[in-house]
């Protein structure tokens, strides 16, 4: 584990066929002096409004509900989502309107026809959620804590 992982603490809240779920410590990682915290805050909450990641791993049986454990992620695969939500966009919105504009077409229509080559994208990607859940979700536990 590189200095430039994102490590978080949390503890087992449940144990599923496929692996764990983790509730993540408020206060664990870097999350507070990231700049783009709210680009990557999972969707799931406990009922203590922590937030719930699934972790992926064969050994369930090592472990119990409410285990203390750290969890991280490569700098890679920080480095491959940052550029599917956001740089990719942003370039695909870019190329359609100057394209757009150097085909003789109005500003406004040039703006449309990157606003539309943006939603298509985004669409593409939620299109094929299930099979980047798979790729991205290689949080792995690198010890426990207790």
């Amino acid at each position: 584990m590189s200095d430039s992982s994102m490590v978080h603490n949390g503890t087992v809240a449940d144990i599923t066929l496929h692996g764990l779920k983790i509730a993540l410590h408020e206060d664990s990682g870097q999350c507070s002096s990231c700049s783009i915290k709210s680009f990557c805050k999972p969707h799931e909450h406990d009922k203590d409004n922590r937030n719930i990641i699934d972790v992926t791993i064969s050994a369930t049986d090592k472990f119990s509900i409410g285990d203390e454990v750290t969890v991280y992620c490569s700098e890679r695969q920080q480095t491959a989502a940052m550029i599917l939500s956001l740089a990719l966009p942003c370039l695909l919105l870019v190329a359609a309107v100057l394209t757009a504009l150097a085909a003789d077409i109005s500003e406004g229509k040039s703006a449309c026809c990157g606003l539309a080559v943006t939603v298509a994208y985004y669409a593409l990607l939620y299109a094929f959620r299930r099979k980047l859940r798979k790729r991205f979700n290689r949080m792995k536990i690198c010890h426990r804590l207790s």
